[in-house]
């Protein structure tokens, strides 16, 4: 319970920067300093407006066909066997994973403790998948 003297901590805010979450001996930071990527800037400097900012209209052109297909195959017959199956089976591991293995809240501050639960969380679902499977082969 709170009282008038503590301040409430759902209210506190944390900055962070993406330097901040990549570790120093990450493989992407080895890469950066392996490999010149000043190449991909004029190959894809007709993408940005002068200001650099993205341009929307190109954005909304290129996401045109895809959101186009998209529709396209959602009404396809085979399409949407598939997609009542995602109750059973995507839905079911996220209502899992905040049920069974605590991921509705979290006691944890800091990105660092909740990325290493949420992994651990992850691979011990996937080792009691892999398990069942196993079960039913034998």
């Amino acid at each position: 319970m709170m009282t008038k003297n503590q301040t409430n901590e759902r209210e506190q805010l944390e900055m962070l920067t993406i330097d901040q979450l990549v570790p120093n001996d990450h493989l992407v930071r080895k890469l950066e300093a392996a490999i010149d990527f000043s190449f991909i800037y004029p190959l894809v400097e007709h993408l940005y407006s002068p200001n650099g900012h993205h341009q929307k209209l190109i954005q909304r052109h290129i996401w045109e066909s895809y959101v186009e297909e998209a529709e396209h195959l959602r009404h396809s017959y085979d399409i949407k066997q598939i997609y009542a199956k995602r109750k059973e089976t995507i839905e079911r591991v996220f209502a899992d994973a905040k049920e069974k293995h605590g991921m509705r809240w979290t006691t944890l501050r800091g990105l660092k403790k909740l990325s290493m639960q949420a992994m651990l969380t992850f691979a011990a679902m996937n080792l009691k998948k892999l398990a069942t499977w196993t079960w039913q082969v034998a």
